[in-house]
């Protein structure tokens, strides 16, 4: 298993490689997409693509890829129309677009429709604002496909090399299905600490949705599912555990095997 990036000039070697293998039919499709969007405006990979791509390499990377587009809404919607002439294309309730692209699934949104922007939660000043909109700090970081420049703040290497995962935007239009994202990226990927304010956060949600709701969530909407893993007793002491400025994982899937 590839080691965790750890700095701009590995995670961008990794991305290039990603987009520019060309003996990967599969990536090869996913270039074309964004060498077609790119005619409409500049082309940002987003958020956990970036994440999961930085912790974990290109070779077992099988998520979903976030992209953003700086275009009039109305031509991505009508290329979106072209496009869905040779592969399905879904319209989603917030203004963006779902295609299938072989392994992938391409989440493709016009900038000015992200949704933190158009509830004015985050006000747009620049590219960089897209940081401030995401739900964790893990994916708060964006790939110029154009330029191949990464943006990010400046602790973001230091809190994934330490696994030290903390909250950013708790408002979304999905709380169940953001919580159980959250609860998934804390059994599954390398977060060794959760701090106060994200602890904070999961107690509430908990409070709103128990763990068969949560599970339910999972089974309907992933393929593969890990929060199943979670004995009961494990999940409640996680949530019983004492606040603290940053808190020990307990529900990271090396530590439920030992359990």
């Amino acid at each position: 298993m590839a080691k965790i990036a750890q700095s701009d000039v590995i995670l961008k070697k990794r991305l290039q490689r990603f987009f520019d293998q060309h003996n990967n039919s599969g990536r090869q499709q996913v270039k074309q997409i964004v060498n077609t969007l790119n005619q409409l405006g500049t082309v940002y990979l987003f958020g956990g693509a970036i994440r999961d791509i930085a912790l974990q390499g290109i070779r077992n990377f099988y998520g979903d890829l976030d992209f953003v587009v700086d275009c009039n809404a109305q031509k991505l919607k009508s290329l979106m129309q072209g496009f869905a002439q040779d592969m399905p294309v879904h319209f989603n309730k917030f203004g963006g677009y779902r295609l299938y692209c072989q392994k992938w699934y391409l989440d493709v949104w016009p900038l000015e429709h992200t949704w933190a922007f158009k509830q004015q939660l985050v006000k747009y000043q620049a590219v960089e604002s897209l940081l401030k909109t995401t739900i964790l700090n893990w994916d708060a970081i964006v790939y110029n496909t154009q330029t191949q420049q990464l943006i990010h703040n400046d602790d973001y290497f230091a809190a994934i090399k330490t696994g030290t995962l903390d909250l950013q935007l708790a408002d979304n239009p999905n709380p169940l299905g953001a919580y159980v994202r959250i609860l998934r990226c804390i059994v599954h990927k390398p977060v060794q600490h959760i701090t106060a304010e994200l602890y904070q956060y999961l107690q509430q949600q908990h409070l709103l949705f128990d763990q068969a709701q949560v599970i339910e969530y999972e089974t309907a909407h992933y393929r593969q599912c890990y929060l199943t893993e979670i004995k009961p007793n494990i999940y409640h002491a996680f949530f019983a555990a004492p606040s603290a400025p940053l808190l020990a994982n307990s529900l990271q899937q090396s530590n439920l095997h030992l359990l």
